[in-house]
């Protein structure tokens, strides 16, 4: 055998185990190995590709997921999975596309509780910077172009996120009248109405740097939890009278509850409480 030969005949080896990397990088195994690499780059979105998969067969798949990611927010690494935590927000709330069956699977939803109340203020960074991408998108266009009427499709194309997740996120900010609109499903569209805001107590128009109505005199509080203004009726910890949106503080104490007493933490101080011991602010 001449010396060609052994180059060759090693370049050949070397392809075969590149060809053998390159069929298992994909799924579990593709995330393990960049995992394992510290490339957070590639492993994230083989993850975030498992977490979309509508299929009822993913679901040891999802549960892998979690439990690998379980373990990177224990070691510290919440912040090189922060893309994922939208994902989890929508499990945790039991949205049905995520979760694939008619009743959740247990173990998913207790890994992903896991995760949340492990990194609660990271998911809230995550869900907040988004609403807030959200309506900088609708008030751009209703801006520059006169619409009122904001295709959700359209949004979740321009920042390349599942279109799931702004329907849900639009849901909650109209709900908690963090932006003036209401949702049309014909067509999955955002209506944006004329008044940008209004006081949750009188009703009359506010301007969104306004934090005391000018009619009443009511005082718009901050939300302890998403650092906003409360421009719905917020509700008080009974303790220590921090305020905060009704959905964020109910979902803080739902991620925060100790399995025996069913209570969880005041995000301010960090007395236990049940959601019914919430006051009306």
């Amino acid at each position: 055998m001449t010396k060609d030969d052994d180059i060759w005949g090693a370049l050949d080896d070397a392809l075969k185990e590149e060809k053998k990397e390159t069929i298992n990088l994909k799924g579990i195994p593709g995330i393990k190995y960049y995992l394992e690499k510290g490339n957070f780059n590639y492993a994230v979105p083989l993850m975030i590709q498992i977490l979309e998969d509508p299929s009822e067969y993913s679901i040891p798949d999802k549960i892998a997921v979690t439990d690998i990611c379980k373990s990177l927010v224990q070691q510290g690494y919440a912040t090189y999975i922060r893309l994922l935590y939208p994902h989890f927000y929508m499990i945790h709330n039991n949205t049905e596309a995520y979760l694939t069956r008619a009743i959740p699977d247990p173990v998913l939803i207790f890994n992903v509780s896991e995760i949340l109340t492990n990194s609660k203020e990271i998911m809230f960074e995550e869900i907040n910077g988004l609403k807030d991408t959200i309506r900088q998108f609708a008030m751009s266009r209703k801006k520059d172009y006169g619409l009122n009427r904001i295709p959700l499709r359209d949004i979740a194309d321009s920042i390349q996120i599942n279109f799931i997740i702004i329907l849900k996120l639009v849901e909650e900010m109209i709900q908690n009248k963090e932006i003036n609109g209401h949702y049309d499903s014909v067509g999955d569209i955002l209506v944006l109405e004329a008044t940008e805001f209004s006081c949750y107590n009188c009703g009359s128009e506010m301007k969104k740097e306004d934090k005391t109505c000018a009619n009443c005199g009511t005082e718009l509080k901050t939300c302890v939890i998403c650092r906003a203004s409360i421009r719905a009726p917020p509700v008080q910890c009974p303790k220590c009278k921090v305020n905060a949106h009704k959905e964020h503080f109910l979902e803080w104490l739902k991620m925060s509850a100790d399995k025996k007493t069913g209570k969880g933490t005041c995000p301010n101080c960090q007395n236990p409480l049940l959601p019914s011991d919430l006051k009306e602010g």
